[in-house]
C-alpha cells in the first residue's frame, strides 16, 4: 500500500479560493490533468509531492470516483464547474473568478485558480506531525473551551425546561 503525502494548494498571482489541502487514498489515487497539452507541471508536482498517480485525462479517462484532485487550465465555466460540481477539489491554472451557469460549484473549499507549481507546498500529515505539533492539535485550552460549550449547552436546555414548565434547575 502507497504511503501517500498530503499537499497544500495556494491560489496564485490573481487567483481566486482556496487554499487547498488533498491527499490521495488507496481509492482516490489520481491527479488528473485536463489541460490539452500532455501533463501539467502543476499535476506533476501535486503528483510528486504526494505519491499519487497523474494522468492526462483527455489521453487516458479516469473514473471520478478514483479522483482525488483535477488540474484544469479553463478561462470558461464547462470544466471549471463541472470537476467542483461533481466534488472533485479542482485546481486552474488560469486565473479565474467564479462565473456563469456552474458558478455555483465553485467554492473556495474545493476550487483554486492561477496555480502554478509554485504554489504548491507539502501538507501536514498528523501521522508523521512530531509530538509537540500533536500536543497542539489537541491541547488544554481545546478541552477547556469544548468544556465551556458543554456547560452552556446544559445551561439553555435547562432554561429551556423552565419556560416549558418541564424542568428545574439544579
Amino acid at each position: 500500500m502507497a504511503n501517500f503525502k498530503s499537499v497544500k494548494i495556494n491560489k496564485g498571482n490573481h487567483g481566486w479560493g482556496g487554499p487547498l489541502t488533498v491527499k490521495p487514498d488507496a481509492k482516490k489515487k489520481y491527479v488528473i490533468s485536463v489541460t490539452g497539452g500532455g501533463i501539467d507541471p502543476v499535476a506533476q508536482k501535486i503528483a510528486d509531492l504526494t505519491g499519487a498517480e497523474v494522468v492526462d485525462a483527455f489521453k487516458n479517462p479516469v473514473p471520478k470516483e478514483e479522483t482525488f484532485a483535477a488540474v484544469i487550465d479553463c478561462g470558461g465555466t464547462a470544466r471549471s464547474g463541472v470537476y467542483p460540481k461533481m466534488g472533485i477539489p479542482t485546481i486552474n491554472t488560469i486565473a479565474i473568478t467564479p462565473a456563469g451557469p456552474l458558478a455555483k460549484y465553485i467554492k473556495d473549499s474545493i476550487f483554486v485558480s492561477g496555480v502554478t507549481a509554485d504554489d504548491i507546498e507539502k501538507g501536514i500529515d498528523v501521522s508523521t506531525t512530531s509530538e509537540a505539533s500533536q500536543d497542539s492539535i489537541t491541547n488544554e485550552s481545546d478541552v477547556e473551551d469544548l468544556e465551556k460549550v458543554s456547560d452552556n449547552t446544559k445551561k439553555i436546555r435547562d432554561r429551556n425546561q423552565l419556560i416549558r414548565g418541564t424542568g428545574c434547575l439544579e
